[in-house]
């Protein structure tokens, strides 16, 4: 039986947690700013001329949510290396305010070689809704999408691999 150390366990917790936070913070703010509208309707998008509200994230990749958007080697940005890294998204949410402003939250459980950390990306931005298309702005970063009937699609890379990947929001009423 392999004995644990909890000393050795919860550094590296950290060090996944260092590193994926340091991979997904330039994601999380281009995904946090991925939505758009100003309206004065209190009931919520049913076109495109009102997205203020709430969007739940439900899909990527055209898939239901709990996905795994990586799973394979990977080393971070100035740290660690893992054999095996599972990255997989489990929730999240836009909110669009009548102001222009956006908050964003993607939930995630990541296991690196065994190790398993759990968390939220957070981000405020701002969004401008121009006819279908969503203009997304945080930090120094943007993002463009699409927002038809209630649903934003965002093209985005969270690991920081190099692939984007399809996330779909859809208006909670």
């Amino acid at each position: 039986m392999t004995r644990i150390i909890p000393a050795a366990t919860l550094r590296t917790r950290r060090t996944i947690r260092s590193g994926i936070a340091g991979v997904l913070a330039t994601t999380a703010l281009l995904a946090t700013i991925a939505c758009s509208g100003s309206g004065d309707s209190s009931t919520g998008p049913r076109n495109n001329e009102n997205p203020v509200g709430t969007f739940a994230l439900f899909q990527v990749n055209q898939k239901n949510i709990p996905k795994v958007i990586f799973r394979g080697p990977y080393t971070f940005p100035g740290g660690g290396s893992y054999k095996e890294f599972v990255f997989t998204i489990t929730g999240g949410e836009m909110i669009l305010e009548e102001n222009g402003d956006l908050h964003v939250a993607i939930d995630y459980n990541a296991v690196a070689d065994g190790d398993e950390a759990t968390g939220s990306r957070k981000a405020d931005g701002t969004y401008e809704i121009d006819g279908d298309q969503i203009h997304i702005s945080a930090g120094d970063g943007g993002v463009d999408g699409t927002y038809r009937n209630g649903v934003i699609t965002l093209q985005l890379d969270l690991v920081g691999d190099g692939e984007l990947q399809t996330y779909t929001f859809r208006y909670v009423p």
